[in-house]
């Protein structure tokens, strides 16, 4: 459905009601993710999801590959360790995490999901 809109409607396929279903599902996970955030901190404020978090999520995703399931995840956890990894450089700390993510952008454009499976199927493309 998301690559051919057209192609599902002509298989007969109800391309709106499965969009509203997935909207539906993902406002549902946001809903208990964000409950179950502010259960945690105690603290309800706009503030907290600032343009840091905006910019921490789209690298997340971007590290791991959009588009797949297990993508985000390793984002998440490759990103979240780089701060930790890069701390002995203090000064150049900003820099190498930068030119990482520049490096990965350039070399893996799909994300580390994405370099999994181009050497799964032998570097052909």
């Amino acid at each position: 459905m998301r690559e051919a809109r057209d192609a599902a409607r002509a298989l007969g396929i109800e391309v709106a009601r499965y969009k509203l279903a997935a909207f539906t599902i993902s406002a549902a996970y946001a809903a208990l993710a964000g409950s179950l955030f502010v259960h945690v901190v105690e603290f309800v404020s706009p503030e907290v999801f600032g343009l840091h978090m905006v910019v921490l999520a789209f690298t997340m995703l971007y590290v791991g590959g959009i588009g797949t399931i297990g993508g985000p995840i390793l984002g998440a956890v490759i990103v979240s360790l780089l701060p930790e990894i890069f701390r002995g450089f203090k000064e150049y700390q900003d820099l190498l995490y930068g030119a990482g993510l520049i490096a990965l952008l350039i070399y893996a454009p799909k994300g580390l999901a994405g370099l999994g499976s181009l050497m799964s199927r032998g570097g052909k493309a």
